[in-house]
């Protein structure tokens, strides 16, 4: 397949559209798809610029072209869909973007209402005059046919996630978690503006952390056993009003009878779904479940906003267990699956098993320092296969 890849276009469509065509005519050849990651610059009302897209118009005028050439006809661009130099000067392969965090959200909601245009693939829609530009749908996967009768299969998520809160254009952990359910065999290219992260070492700003300090637990009128267990609305509302004292969020926790990282059965689901609102409402932090299970492991979710008055489950990495004297994680194996064992580990899962094998394997290490000490210690870690590790060669006199 010919795919051609653009990215932060900013207004500069006619400008994607040439270059296409030019390629097309150089070549006598289609290309099969455009992709867009992101800041598109899709603003059809001057109005509605966003402070940068305002300082650099002063001195680039098309990055007001969305507004200008694509919401209302102009011959000029009608022209590049059409075979005016011959067969190869028209553009007609699907042109699919994703928005990245200088577009108009309100408007491409609006337009999400639209089908796609005929020739377009499906979960896409169109955002403008043409109906040749088309959105791929957020957390959604299309699938692209070229004239070798090959297919990609592109998955699309919108935003970034290093955004205020609250921000039109922050990546919903949501359709993030859609996909990884579906896991990588359900698509084949993933279309995003954000970077990857492990793009650079996370300082906590790329990844969301919570941090159990303080045990508020139930008291003998608060709990409810009836052939399960469950708890008083007071109870509740007894640590809402303590985590707004301490300036927190909620954690709602509870086990059950069974061994590694734990599901959850409708009535939990319910349970934490009624709780997640009330918790967001007050604390302004997202609802963290967590269930216990019998060998101590722990599983978590967060519970976040995605509608007026809905909320979805978004399930976390691990969870880890810190005290004086132990250091303990447990893996979401569907999110983190554990590495395959290798033959030449052997003697060394034998000393402590295979799931301390797993576990080991996949924590991240960062090592201070290679001298006589720390090139010992990088060496070990590489030895029992550790996937991530960070090494910072240091030079320190005093």
């Amino acid at each position: 397949m010919k795919i051609v890849l653009f990215s932060d276009v900013h207004g500069h469509l006619r400008l994607v559209l040439h270059l296409i065509r030019n390629w097309q005519i150089a070549h006598s050849s289609h290309v099969d798809a455009a992709l867009i990651a992101g800041d598109l610059g899709c603003f059809p009302d001057r109005s509605k610029f966003d402070k940068a897209t305002k300082k650099h118009i002063e001195r680039d005028l098309e990055q007001a072209g969305f507004a200008e050439y694509f919401t209302s006809p102009r011959a000029e661009v009608e022209r590049l869909f059409a075979p005016e130099f011959g067969e190869f000067s028209a553009v007609r392969c699907p042109i699919l973007f994703v928005p990245g965090n200088h577009e108009d959200y309100e408007y491409i909601a609006s337009a999400s209402r639209q089908a796609p245009a005929q020739d377009a693939p499906r979960n896409t829609f169109p955002v403008d005059c043409y109906r040749r530009i088309h959105c791929i749908t957020d957390g959604s996967v299309v699938t692209l046919d070229g004239e070798d009768n090959a297919s990609l299969r592109v998955a699309g998520i919108w935003g970034i996630e290093n955004a205020r809160q609250g921000a039109p254009y922050q990546l919903k952990a949501s359709m993030a978690e859609r996909l990884r359910v579906g896991g990588p065999q359900t698509f084949d290219l993933l279309l995003t503006h954000d970077a990857p992260a492990e793009a650079y070492p996370s300082v906590g700003q790329t990844r969301t952390s919570g941090l159990i300090n303080e045990v508020v637990l139930p008291r003998e009128t608060e709990r409810l056993l009836h052939g399960n267990a469950s708890v008083t609305s007071e109870y509740f509302r007894r640590a809402l009003d303590r985590a707004m004292e301490k300036r927190g969020g909620v954690a709602f926790m509870h086990s059950h009878l069974g061994p590694g990282w734990q599901g959850m059965s409708n009535d939990d689901i319910q349970t934490e779904q009624a709780m997640a609102a009330q918790a967001k409402g007050a604390t302004g932090l997202p609802l963290v479940g967590m269930t216990a299970g019998t060998d101590g492991a722990w599983s978590a979710r967060y519970w976040e906003k995605s509608a007026p008055r809905h909320y979805e489950r978004v399930w976390c990495q691990s969870v880890r267990i810190i005290g004086e004297q132990r250091l303990d994680v447990t893996f979401a194996d569907k999110i983190v699956p554990p590495p395959r064992l290798r033959e030449e580990l052997k003697r060394t899962v034998s000393v402590w098993g295979i799931k301390q094998q797993q576990k080991l394997s996949r924590l991240k290490f960062g090592v201070v320092g290679a001298g006589s000490v720390g090139s010992i210690v990088a060496e070990t870690l590489a030895r029992i296969t550790v996937i991530r590790s960070w090494r910072w060669l240091t030079d320190v006199r005093v």
